[in-house]
């Protein structure tokens, strides 16, 4: 009696450990932050809710901006090391987002961006890096749209890359400017490694094209005028209103 009994209490701690092991669901960490820094979650990599976007602006004076996206918010990790986490706010043009006294704003239209603190512009001309790295910052003196990519023949070339076209400028403003679009991007790309290449390059009535290359990258600058009082027929002549392009990519 004794060993039957004995048996059946071994048995049932048997099946008590079989249950036992089965039902146990081990507890997930779970890591409480409450910082609103944390925008990844670092086991899966998965955006956090609400993200829509991140970007790099690359300014003039060699600042950058790197900048992370909300539905209602952006969190901003500058060049010189700052970061900041601004909500938006009401814009009549573009987006804006502002700390509570609006000393320090974001602007953000299209692919540019730019920064005031008080009353002054900290962080100017700053566009998001899709053209090649070389032609950052953009010539200054011009305002700039928004960098689309694109494919086109050019010189029996087959391209593709991004492009940005300049807002119209009077030539009678441009030519008052130190330093040239033309003398700007020839010191900065010779200086960078690049060849001008002579043999895609065109001139006419009010335009003009060059072309920079290195291995099978390449970038084609160019400038077209519209007369401001076109006359019938009679040649090209100024006043007129001056847009400007800068395409790089590679040669297909």
């Amino acid at each position: 009696m004794k060993k039957i009994l004995a048996i059946s209490i071994i048995v049932l701690a048997i099946i008590g450990a079989i249950i036992y092991y089965l039902h146990k669901t081990p507890k997930e960490e779970i890591v409480e932050n409450n910082s609103p820094n944390v925008l990844v979650d670092l086991v899966s990599g998965q955006k956090e809710k609400g993200q829509i976007n991140s970007t790099t602006f690359n300014c003039a004076e060699k600042k950058n901006i790197q900048a992370i996206f909300f539905n209602d918010k952006v969190e901003l990790t500058l060049s010189d090391g700052r970061k900041e986490l601004l909500p938006q706010a009401i814009s009549a043009s573009g987006a804006r987002y502002t700390n509570t006294d609006e000393s320090f704003v974001f602007w953000n239209k299209g692919n540019s961006a730019f920064i005031t603190e008080g009353a002054s512009t900290t962080f100017n001309n700053c566009f998001e890096q899709n053209l090649n790295a070389d032609i950052y910052p953009l010539y200054s003196n011009l305002s700039w749209g928004e960098e689309v990519a694109t494919t086109s023949n050019e010189f029996g070339l087959s391209l593709t890359g991004f492009q940005v076209n300049s807002e119209n400028i009077s030539d009678s403003t441009y030519y008052k400017f130190d330093k040239s679009f033309v003398k700007y991007y020839e010191d900065k790309l010779v200086g960078a490694g690049w060849t001008r290449s002579k043999d895609y390059e065109a001139d006419g009535a009010g335009s003009s094209i060059w072309t920079y290359t290195k291995g099978k990258k390449i970038i084609i600058l160019s400038y077209n005028s519209q007369e401001i009082k076109e006359l019938p027929d009679q040649p090209f002549t100024c006043p007129c209103n001056m847009t400007f392009s800068i395409f790089t990519g590679e040669i297909n």
